[in-house]
């Protein structure tokens, strides 16, 4: 918890972000079988996966 999540929003904030310590975003991902690409839209350039 050092703010590492709002450095991204700020300085990346066209970054696709999955916060896996958000439980509602961890447990979706782990509900669902699918790959990142039938979630991520095809025009992202990038995409950060945090999870500390």
């Amino acid at each position: 918890m050092t703010g590492k999540s709002t450095l991204i929003r700020e300085t990346i904030p066209e970054a696709s972000v999955f916060d896996l310590l958000n439980i509602d975003v961890h447990l979706s991902l782990l509900e669902k079988s699918f790959s990142l690409e039938d979630v991520v839209s095809s025009d992202t350039e990038i995409l950060v996966i945090s999870d500390r």
